[in-house]
């Protein structure tokens, strides 16, 4: 009887044990299922940082191309305004001359 009750016991016991390895194996199971979510974004999110990181750097070359362009042309048009002003002013010292002829 006492070994009977000591059986039943240890079979709880085991039960038990059986019950607690299940319940760990299930959270065990949600952590690595969590972790190839969190693993799947982070990989994502780093693909997503590179493509930005790479569309950054194209604008930014686009944008120095630009200011090189605006450069240029800026200093032609200073160019042509510089002539067109040393023109007039020959035109006017020429008109003067005649004047005082």
């Amino acid at each position: 009887m006492a070994q009977r009750a000591l059986d039943r016991r240890l079979t709880e016991e085991l039960m038990r044990f059986k019950s607690t390895i299940s319940i760990l194996t299930s959270e065990l199971s949600a952590v690595k299922e969590h972790d190839r979510k969190v693993t799947k974004e982070a990989a994502q999110a780093q693909e997503d940082l590179r493509t930005a990181l790479m569309e950054a750097q194209k604008n930014a070359s686009l944008l120095a191309e630009y200011h090189d362009l605006y450069e240029l042309q800026r200093k032609r048009l200073e160019g042509q305004v510089f002539m067109l002003t040393e023109e007039r002013e020959l035109w006017s010292q020429a008109a003067y001359s005649l004047a005082l002829k």
